[in-house]
């Protein structure tokens, strides 16, 4: 996003990805970051480390999709949005979240990946975002099957508790 040649971080490129998933979401994040670093409330990596990072980047992506033209510019969607998250404080704590909200746990984990997550904690976070979370599959199964969510809710985790213990029972 921010060319490491430049002296100072006075130019960012936004949205200049290419993502299997979504790409609003991550552009969202990107925008918030950029925004971070121009007030200053935030720094960017050294010069060495942005360009050791491009590298790293680079070959993976050679070595998942080919040397193609737009090996440089592809993202895998949630763990490009997690990076970014992290850069400024807004990535989510799971394993906190483990002892402190297990239910939005399992949403995140299971449920559909959404942006709220992205809005429970860090600068300009929403104090909505957790009930957005949960109530994800209630707007998706309404307009898509006409069923309540009561009923489909109740299935979910029973999947969720058999897939568990067929992890853990011999």
């Amino acid at each position: 996003m921010f060319p490491p040649n430049l002296p100072h971080a006075t130019l960012a490129i936004i949205g200049f990805f290419l993502s299997y998933e979504p790409g609003f979401p991550a552009g969202e994040l990107q925008a918030r970051w950029v925004t971070q670093i121009l007030a200053g409330k935030c720094k960017l990596p050294s010069k060495k480390l942005m360009f050791k990072d491009i590298k790293k980047r680079h070959k993976y992506n050679v070595s998942r999709y080919g040397p193609i033209d737009k090996t440089t510019i592809r993202v895998d969607g949630i763990q490009y949005c997690d990076e970014l998250a992290s850069q400024f404080g807004a990535k989510p704590n799971l394993f906190k979240m483990l002892f402190t909200d297990p239910k939005l746990l399992l949403k995140i984990l299971f449920e559909p990946s959404v942006s709220y997550q992205y809005r429970l904690q860090g600068p300009h976070s929403w104090e909505g975002a957790r009930d957005a979370i949960v109530s994800t599959m209630d707007r998706v199964i309404w307009p898509m099957t006409k069923k309540k969510p009561e009923e489909v809710h109740d299935n979910f985790f029973k999947r969720i508790l058999q897939a568990i213990l067929l992890l853990f029972l011999p």
